[in-house]
C-alpha cells in the first residue's frame, strides 16, 4: 500500500530493454523508468530522423507528357508520417517547388508522380521523409542539392 501514494503522480515508461543476469542467466527485463510527466520528453525523444534511401534518380526523356514517377524508401524505427516529393523546371535560385505526397506502395515503399514539362524543361526534384516525431531527412541530403532530369526536344 505504500506505493500506491508515491507512484501516482509518475509515468511508466518502456524506453529500452536492458540485459538482467540472475544466477549466471541472462535474461531480457523491460526497464521501466518512473518519471515525472515533465521529464517525459526529454527521456524518450526521439530526435533520430528517418531513413530515406534508393530514390529513384530520373534519366533524361523525350517523353512530354509524363507522369515521371519517383519511389523511395523510407524507414524510421517509430513509424514514417509522410514522404513528399518536391519538384520544379523553374532554374531560378528562388524557384518554388510544387509538393506532392507520396503514396506508400508496400511495406517501406513510397511512390509519386510529376506531370508532363515540355520539351527543353529541365526539371529538378528532392524527397523528403517526415517521422512521426516531426524528424525530417530529405533526399539528397544537402539542402542546396537536387536530382534532376532533361526533358529533350
Amino acid at each position: 500500500m505504500l506505493l500506491g501514494p508515491v507512484l501516482r503522480p509518475y509515468a511508466f515508461l518502456e524506453c529500452q530493454v536492458i540485459e538482467s543476469y540472475n544466477h549466471g542467466m541472462s535474461r531480457l527485463w523491460p526497464l521501466l523508468i518512473v518519471l515525472s510527466a515533465a521529464s517525459i520528453p526529454a527521456a524518450c525523444a526521439d530526435d533520430t530522423p528517418p531513413a530515406l534511401v534508393d530514390v529513384t534518380q530520373l534519366a533524361d526523356t523525350t517523353d512530354t507528357v509524363g507522369p515521371y514517377t519517383v519511389t523511395a524508401v523510407a524507414k524510421d524505427d517509430r513509424g514514417i508520417d509522410s514522404v513528399t516529393l518536391y519538384y520544379t523546371a523553374d532554374q531560378a535560385a528562388d524557384a518554388r517547388f510544387k509538393a506532392v505526397e507520396m503514396q506508400r506502395v508496400q511495406g517501406d515503399l513510397f511512390s509519386g508522380e510529376m506531370s508532363g514539362f515540355p520539351g527543353g524543361a529541365v526539371v529538378r526534384y528532392f524527397v523528403e521523409a517526415k517521422d512521426t516525431s516531426a524528424n525530417r531527412a530529405r533526399a539528397p541530403a544537402e539542402a542546396d542539392r537536387y536530382y534532376q532530369f532533361s526533358v529533350r526536344e
